[in-house]
């Protein structure tokens, strides 16, 4: 996590380097932690875009150009856990709604936004399932 917003943050406080130009990252094997690194990347720009994540058609659109990253249910797990994180400990993100009761004290009796709470589902169905690719649509999807 710390290596990400470091790296965005340099990117944003070179003059010299538009937004545009990317960013090289390797590892050992150039697949493991960079597929995460990727992933998290880019999942957190459409976050800034369109408030809103969908981290498994982000890896499916990756694995059109790489197949071999994020391979492993412990590595995709991990990007969801990892989202969940940037998105909770992010203010920018957080967009409340009003309660349904109408009582409005400073932003205790709020409901999350449709993104916080499709974090916490996809977060919740992770954690109850041991894999990911037991749900026979989600093997359909990403083969």
């Amino acid at each position: 996590m710390d290596v990400i917003k470091m790296a965005r943050s340099w990117r944003r406080r070179a003059p010299d380097r538009p937004e545009t130009k990317p960013t090289i990252v390797m590892s050992h094997n150039g697949v493991s932690r960079v597929g995460v690194y990727i992933g998290a990347n880019i999942c957190i720009d459409q976050m800034d875009t369109d408030h809103e994540v969908d981290v498994f058609h982000a890896v499916k659109m990756m694995r059109i150009n790489r197949p071999q990253l994020i391979d492993m249910k412990d590595e995709y797990k991990y990007l969801y856990d990892l989202m969940l994180h940037w998105y909770m400990t992010n203010p920018e993100y957080r967009i409340y709604d009003k309660d349904d009761s109408g009582e409005e004290d400073g932003g205790t009796n709020t409901k999350p936004s449709s993104t916080r709470q499709s974090l916490r589902d996809k977060d919740r169905y992770l954690r109850g399932q041991n894999s990911v690719r037991k749900d026979p649509r989600k093997l359909a999807d990403s083969n």
